[in-house]
């Protein structure tokens, strides 16, 4: 830091002038001994606040040298019984346990499964990501769906977040089965109003599978858009439907069944799943994104 000093000429008050002529007169008289300075100046008082804690930065899912308990958050995604969950979780990595929903066991060391009494749990991800996808199948129920390490509300964007990742959806339109994947853009706006989420799941393209027929190849299957999800706290659900689609279709503006989360250190990514019922078509399906 550079500090620069303005030198000032000195002018003395009519007093001073006054002393310095008795001073310097033939009388010789003795002053006294100038005033002491006083009380030492007083101190600049308590030391600065310092910046408060250090950011916290969140593991990735699957870090296998982390020591540090992960808050989780499971989203899951019953096809046959229609329903769509958001439910908190644990992951103990010191005891290598985990626990979400009905799911409690041992997760093993690379974090890529865990073995049931009726059944197991697979994860499916990046080694580096706060996200996964997870499939469980424990006896004759098989839920599939997202699951990753909490993103704390606090520290969440404070604008508007865009996250871009991937999406994998199934559809039965009547007697046909689609597989489709594509692209999923999820923007969130965290400003004034209400919080909401848009999911554009787009580049749509499969295998379809017409009953009592040969599975076949489906180029491009359209778009779906899912607008309006309200944020809450690290997750956000609902929203309203449109396909825009020339293999399938929606009679209108559909309300989905839809579960969302933000995951990791400053929400960094976001996930999904939802299903939609629209009398012969149903869609249902996940979506994931940093």
């Amino acid at each position: 830091m550079t500090m620069t000093f303005t030198h000032k000429p000195v002018v003395l008050s009519a007093f001073a002038l006054v002393m310095l002529m008795a001073c310097s007169g033939g009388g010789g008289g003795v002053i006294d001994p100038p005033v002491d300075g006083g009380d030492p100046p007083v101190d600049g008082g308590d030391p600065p606040v310092d910046g408060g804690d250090p950011p916290v930065v969140l593991a990735p899912f699957a870090d296998a040298a982390s020591t540090e308990a992960a808050d989780l958050i499971a989203l899951s995604l019953d096809a046959n019984a229609g329903t769509v969950t958001n439910e908190t979780g644990t992951l103990n990595r010191t005891g290598n346990t985990i626990a979400f929903g009905s799911i409690d066991g041992t997760i093993s060391d690379d974090r890529t499964g865990v073995d049931l009494t009726n059944g197991a749990v697979t994860f499916d991800g990046d080694a580096d990501a706060f996200a996964v996808r997870f499939d469980a199948a424990q006896g004759t129920t098989n839920t599939l769906g997202i699951i990753g390490v909490a993103a704390d509300p606090a520290t969440l964007p404070s604008g508007t977040a865009t996250y871009t990742g991937d999406t994998v959806i199934t559809a039965q339109s009547g007697t046909d089965l689609f597989e489709l994947d594509g692209t999923a853009t999820i923007t969130a706006n965290f400003g004034a109003g209400t919080p909401n989420v848009t999911t554009a799941l787009t580049a749509l393209s499969g295998t379809r599978q017409p009953a009592a027929a040969a599975i076949e190849d489906v180029a491009d299957a359209g778009s779906l858009t899912i607008t309006g999800s309200t944020i809450s706290g690290s997750g956000f659900s609902g929203g309203t439907a449109t396909l825009d689609s020339t293999v399938l279709s929606l009679s209108g503006s559909e309300t989905t069944a839809l579960e969302g989360a933000f995951y990791g250190t400053d929400g960094a990514e976001a996930g999904g799943v939802f299903i939609i019922e629209d009398g012969t078509t149903r869609i249902f399906g996940d979506f994931l994104g940093d």
